[in-house]
């Protein structure tokens, strides 16, 4: 046992290694001096192909493949054939491959390259085609800049979130040097950063999104920017210019009736099956068999959930895919 774990995090290492350089590699063929990537996981190509036909002919993207599937990786590179995808070594089980967190990529990534950069979600349409330059000119002179973000009341803070953002390497660089905070999901951060936070917020438990007890992707980092005084950006839009679908990762095999009472849940579902019933792909119909074989249609999930089929989120589902429609992505 000891042996096998002892192989396991020498495998890591060496992974994560390997991965920085693939990651330098990616970014050194990038002229415009910011990375744009979209970290794909297993069971989001369907949903990443519609997003990236939208940006793409505005803006280069850099795929970061996450334990992709083969087909998966084949329809990408048919549908994009000079798109430039970054094949991270993950590791397996059962056969899987097992993606990378979201936040460890970002850490990867930060010391990987020499620019700014910044990601996409592959459920994250933007349709106003100015709104990722803005992003990359205010990530010259900030932080972070983000086209979401949550607002904390308590701590009255603008919380960004990474569906869509960009980030200024060596603002973030410094600021892990003097705060000890990096890009992850961490349960606690430094000891020089809590005692910075106690005395900006006393007594409060500092966690950006009170829902979640532990501090997500670049949480740490934005707080070490408030602490610092340092102002983030956050990019306003009109609607309907970017919408972000949200929980695509969700839980999609073969035991779905937890999923359903909660409503963002559901409606990752109900987008999944619209793409499927739009986008014929052999392999994605086998990977969602459980998802169609459950609700057998967005229409008959609507059937069985009135109380969603009236909800603005629900009408909200329905109007990003006639704009995907009138755009020809889908």
């Amino acid at each position: 046992m000891i042996a096998r774990q002892l192989v396991r995090r020498a495998r890591s290492v060496i992974f994560r290694r390997l991965n920085r350089l693939r990651l330098q590699r990616a970014a050194s063929g990038q002229s415009n001096r910011f990375v744009l990537a979209m970290v794909l996981a297993p069971n989001l190509v369907h949903a990443a192909i519609p997003a990236l036909r939208l940006v793409v002919p505005h803006h280069p993207v850099v795929i970061v493949n996450n334990g992709l599937r083969a087909w998966e990786r084949t329809w990408l590179r048919k549908e994009f054939p000079a798109l430039e995808i970054v094949d991270l070594l993950t590791s397996s089980w059962r056969g899987q491959q097992v993606p990378i967190g979201h936040g460890d990529v970002m850490r990867q990534l930060a010391q990987s390259i020499e620019t700014n950069f910044g990601f996409i979600d592959p459920d994250c349409y933007v349709f106003e085609a100015t709104l990722i330059p803005r992003i990359v000119e205010a990530s010259r002179r900030a932080p972070m800049a983000a086209a979401f973000w949550y607002h904390n009341s308590p701590l009255a803070f603008d919380v960004p979130d990474t569906f869509l953002i960009g980030i200024n390497r060596e603002e973030c660089r410094g600021l892990t040097e003097r705060q000890r905070a990096e890009f992850g999901v961490v349960q606690n951060v430094s000891a020089r950063l809590k005692a910075a936070l106690d005395q900006k917020w006393p007594g409060d438990a500092h966690y950006p999104h009170p829902w979640k007890q532990y501090f997500d992707t670049v949480h740490a980092l934005a707080l070490s920017a408030a602490v610092e005084g340092k102002s983030l950006a956050f990019i306003t839009s009109e609607p309907g210019d970017v919408i972000h679908v949200g929980g695509t990762s969700y839980h999609t095999g073969s035991d779905l009736s937890d999923s359903e009472s909660d409503p963002h849940r559901l409606n990752a579902h109900f987008f999944h099956l619209l793409l499927l019933e739009r986008q014929v792909h052999p392999g994605a119909r086998a990977e969602f068999a459980a998802l169609v074989r459950h609700y057998e249609s967005s229409a008959s999930l609507l059937r069985r959930h009135p109380s969603f089929a009236r909800s603005d989120l629900c009408g909200q589902t329905f109007d990003l895919l006639a704009a995907l429609e009138r755009r020809g992505v889908i």
